[in-house]
This record gives C-alpha cells, sequence and structure tokens, in this order.
C-alpha cells in the first residue's frame, strides 16, 4: 500500500519532532532566538550502516534501554544509584539516559542532580506509589 501525502509528512513531522526532544533547554532557547540553523541531511543506507565507519555512539541506544530496563526492575533507590556509578560514568551518558528517559534536561544540571532525576523517575515513583497504597514489595496490603 502506498503512503499518502499526510501519512509521509506525518512520519517526516514525527522524525523533526524527535530530533527536536534530543535538544536541551538551552539549544531550544538559541532555536527560537534563531541563533541555529536546522537542516535535514539526507543519507544512503548503505552509509548509515556502514561497519567501516566509527561512530562511538552506535551501541549508546542498546546500552541506555538496557541500563534503563535495569533500573526499572530494581526496587531500591541504593541499588539505582551503584549502577548508575557502574554503569554510566560521566555526564554524557547520564544526560543521553534522562533523553531516553523523555525527562526534562536542563544544561546546568550537575552529574548528582541527573543521577537523582533518573532514579526517581524509575524507582522512586514506585516506591512512593507502594506506599500510598499501602502495599510492600510483596503486594500485600499492610493493614
Amino acid at each position: 500500500m502506498k503512503n499518502t501525502n499526510s501519512q509521509v509528512m506525518a512520519k517526516v513531522l514525527t522524525k523533526i519532532a524527535q530530533a527536536v526532544r534530543r535538544l536541551d533547554e538551552s539549544e531550544i532557547e538559541r532555536l527560537l532566538a534563531g541563533d541555529f540553523r536546522v537542516e535535514l541531511v539526507l543519507e544512503t543506507q548503505e552509509k548509515r550502516h556502514n561497519k567501516n565507519a566509527r561512530n562511538p555512539d552506535a551501541d549508546v541506544p542498546k546500552d541506555i534501554s538496557d541500563i534503563a530496563q535495569c533500573l526499572r526492575n530494581l526496587g531500591d533507590c541504593a541499588e539505582g544509584r551503584t549502577l548508575l556509578d557502574e554503569r554510566v560514568p560521566n555526564k554524557d551518558s547520564l544526560t543521553r539516559l534522562v533523553r531516553y528517559l523523555d525527562l526534562p534536561l536542563h544544561r546546568q544540571e550537575t552529574k548528582e542532580r541527573l543521577k537523582e532525576k533518573i532514579i526517581d523517575a524509575t524507582i522512586g515513583y514506585r516506591l512512593r506509589s507502594r506506599a500510598i497504597r499501602g502495599t510492600n514489595s510483596l503486594g500485600n496490603t499492610a493493614n
């Protein structure tokens, strides 16, 4: 089945929206102020999948999704902090994880603040929800 013009336009706009979501707050401000120029760059699939081209971020999405999944499965914030300390070594990687989790990001945030934000979004909210509902980790009520 052939895509209609509206389907094609929707796909293009979705790709653009995904790219804009990866920008941090200061980059968005610069874009709105006219300090940035937005370009669409078309690549052939061969160029995108060239195994000889060195791309340091090639494995990042898989690794980040693995880390996010591990964090979602943990039941303790301290375990989450240990995981982040071991597997996410720098602010750049933390920033990628924050973006992957679709959390708000500000350029001036420290590594520690980014870790807190990630832990709160993946573990902390569940712990608070359980406390409010009065359930423990086994799903039993407190009363």
